[in-house]
Formats: C-alpha cells, sequence, structure tokens
C-alpha cells in the first residue's frame, strides 16, 4: 500500500527571499517560493500549500523548526549545496518533514529527458520523505538524501548517498 497523497491547493502569493537574506514563513497557501544565493526560508512548521519551491542559487536552505508537510503543486527544484531539512537544535528529523509533489512526468520521453517533478542538484543534502507518485525524483552527485523516497522513476546520479530515516505511514 502507497502512503495517503494529500491534495494541493497552493495560494497566489509569490515569495523571493533575497541574496544572503532570511525569511520566515508560518504554514499557509502560496504561490512560487524562490531563493537565491545563500538565503535561508525557514518555515515554522505546520501545512504548507505551494505551487512551486525554487532553491536558485547556491547555499539556499530550507529549515524546518516543527514537524512539517510542503504539499507542492508542480515542482520542487535545488541548485548547488542546497540543504532542506531540520533547523540545528529544533530536536526533529528527516521522518518529521513530508515533502508531497504533484508534478507530472511525460511518460512518452526518456527517463534522463522526462520532466521532473523533483530535481535535487549537485552536492546537495536532504533530510526528508520525498513523495512524487507520478514524476520523476532526480539526485545529481556528490548529493546525501536522509528520509524514504518514492516516485514513478527515482534516479541517482552518480555517487549519491541515501541513508533511510522513514516518515510514511501506510492505512
Amino acid at each position: 500500500n502507497l502512503p495517503e497523497f494529500p491534495l494541493s491547493e497552493p495560494g497566489n502569493l509569490n515569495i523571493t527571499v533575497k541574496k544572503g537574506c532570511t525569511k520566515i514563513l508560518e504554514p499557509g497557501a502560496y504561490g512560487k517560493i524562490e531563493l537565491k544565493n545563500k538565503s535561508r526560508l525557514v518555515l515554522t512548521g505546520g501545512t504548507y500549500q505551494i505551487r512551486n519551491l525554487e532553491l536558485q542559487g547556491i547555499q539556499c536552505e530550507v529549515l524546518v523548526q516543527h514537524s512539517t508537510k510542503l504539499i507542492i503543486n508542480e515542482q520542487l527544484k535545488t541548485s548547488h549545496k542546497a540543504y532542506i531539512g531540520p533547523e540545528e537544535g529544533s530536536g526533529i528529523s528527516a521522518k518529521d518533514i513530508m515533502i508531497y509533489v504533484h508534478g507530472q512526468g511525460n511518460t512518452f520521453l526518456s527517463k534522463l529527458e522526462m520532466a521532473k517533478a523533483v530535481f535535487i542538484g549537485n552536492r546537495n543534502q536532504i533530510k526528508a520523505n520525498l513523495y512524487a507518485p507520478g514524476s520523476t525524483i532526480r539526485v545529481m552527485p556528490f548529493s546525501e538524501m536522509e528520509g524514504a523516497m518514492i516516485g514513478k522513476h527515482v534516479i541517482l546520479e552518480g555517487w549519491v548517498q541515501v541513508s533511510m530515516d522513514n516518515g510514511f505511514t501506510t492505512e
């Protein structure tokens, strides 16, 4: 049995976190969220419904303070040396962070050409559970993944370290 997959109702408020800045975000519905170089997004915990989450810059961080569900309507995309996971001292782990991505891949293309609902860039550290049952989760080299991944396709490019901290439950 696959875990429950929640519906997504993103909002219209788009947010850009500028280079070197930090934005604290309460639970709610949002449009596109973009992070620029060395910026931080702090999630206080709860349920976030987002259209797109893009960590566009180098060394962006999404820091999670309490148990969180991120429900992304279209795509999660990270760049180089990104971090998504518990904030230091929060007392939570990857199993407390659930990321659901609704984006759909194109089944008529090869796995490498396929649209990706989840694209994790080089040298990323992701401490969360990723669930994209209708599309591809692609993880680029030298990344560290802690949690669990469920996708139509999961592609791990060379030298990806994966460790289990499963937060999924089936009923």
